[in-house]
């Protein structure tokens, strides 16, 4: 059986060292999972952005390379 759960950010580290626990568990992170939690990153970064919280960078912070 498949089975999708949302969990809080916060807890998702706890959450995967209990399903370790259990060897009749198999965990299965997909590539669209983890693009799916980069762009949550984002959204949340850009409305701390948005809100004052968080400081935006610059261009050249933007295009530095090194």
């Amino acid at each position: 059986m498949d089975l999708l759960i949302n969990i809080p950010d916060k807890e998702v580290p706890f959450f995967m060292e209990l399903l370790k626990k259990f060897d009749f568990v198999k965990v299965k992170q997909t590539e669209n999972t983890q693009v799916l939690e980069g762009l949550e990153r984002s959204i949340k970064q850009m409305k701390s952005m948005r809100e004052g919280k968080m400081s935006k960078p610059s261009i050249s912070e933007l295009f530095d390379n090194e």
